[in-house]
């Protein structure tokens, strides 16, 4: 009974394609979460250590800032990647459903979008 709950233990071929379509958009959207947290953390403690070594072995000029400052900035644009204009951002799923609903689409297929 445990399996029937768990998707990934689940048949492929038992699922319909839209609920595998779903489930990999979820697994990506996680993993892409996942690695910037990631990158984040690391940031975190590589800054810290990068702060103690300037503490101990510069005489006063803060050096730290610049590797803090241009990391910081790539560490930014990921976030921002992820939460904005990744495929599988819900934001840009509800911009997209938002523009649809303002003007009526004439296009075919146009509800199937994420």
């Amino acid at each position: 009974m445990e399996n029937e709950k768990n998707p990934e233990t689940k048949n492929d071929r038992s699922r319909s394609r839209s609920e595998r379509k779903a489930y990999r958009r979820a697994r990506a959207g996680a993993w892409m979460k996942l690695t910037f947290f990631y990158h984040l953390a690391v940031y975190a403690v590589v800054m810290v250590l990068l702060y103690a070594v300037n503490a101990q072995l510069s005489d006063g000029y803060l050096w730290v800032k610049w590797p803090a400052m241009f990391w910081g900035i790539g560490v930014s644009m990921h976030g921002l990647s992820v939460l904005f204009f990744s495929r599988v951002s819900g934001i840009k799923t509800r911009i997209i459903k938002a523009e649809l609903a303002k003007k009526p689409n004439r296009s075919r297929g146009a509800e199937q979008l994420p």
